[in-house]
């Protein structure tokens, strides 16, 4: 029982960070205030969320010898390099959007997110991350 109670200790403690991290971004980035009661039910959802996951067994994703897996390569000197990737959430329709820009050297430069309808392909949304 102590461990089990550990880490519904640990679960809650971890929701609880993730949740005031999101909060401190929409405030910081897009002034908006989380009201307390959201704040408790979002820290319950993350929970939840966890939990079903765990209990429907979710899998762990290898890297398998047999699936090439590329490794970043810098441009020429005095060139930027964009790398751009997509998150689809098929059962909305969402797509969320990163691009990070980095020179030669490997020196962050800029980065951006965004989260837009889905288009015709992923390649279509990866294309309006760079926009």
């Amino acid at each position: 029982m102590h461990s089990n109670m550990w880490k519904s200790d640990f679960e809650l403690l971890i929701s609880l960070c993730w949740v005031a991290w999101y909060a401190r971004n929409k405030f910081i980035f897009e002034g908006k205030k989380i009201d307390p009661r959201l704040f408790a039910a979002k820290v319950e959802a993350v929970i939840d969320a966890f939990q079903r996951a765990r209990k429907h067994g979710a899998t762990h994703i290898h890297n398998s010898s047999k699936v090439p897996q590329h490794k970043w390569k810098p441009p020429p000197k005095n060139v930027f390099k964009v790398n751009v990737d997509t998150a689809i959430n098929s059962k909305s329709q969402m797509a969320g959007l990163g691009d990070v820009i980095r020179d030669s050297e490997n020196n962050f430069i800029a980065a951006g997110i965004m989260q837009t309808g889905m288009k015709e392909s992923v390649n279509y949304v990866e294309a309006e991350a760079i926009e």
